[in-house]
């Protein structure tokens, strides 16, 4: 990905986490949609755990500036 200032940086991306951004941009869902998603495609005995765990790694990716927008 390039950030804002153009840099270009690589981040590896583990199946979970590449899944996650897959719903988000074909599916336009929000971050905490396609975290529900995921969890119950999933069949996650703690989804809650599941969206707070993702909402931290959507967090980091925008920091990173990998992403932009929030949860």
């Amino acid at each position: 990905f390039r950030s804002h200032d153009f840099d270009v940086k690589f981040i590896a991306l583990n199946p979970m986490t590449f899944e996650l951004l897959k719903l988000i941009d074909q599916k336009e869902m929000t971050g905490e949609q396609a975290l529900v998603r995921l969890a119950e495609t999933l069949h996650h005995p703690n989804p809650d755990a599941v969206v707070q765990f993702g909402a931290e790694i959507l967090c980091d990716l925008a920091n990173q500036q990998a992403i932009i927008g929030s949860i």
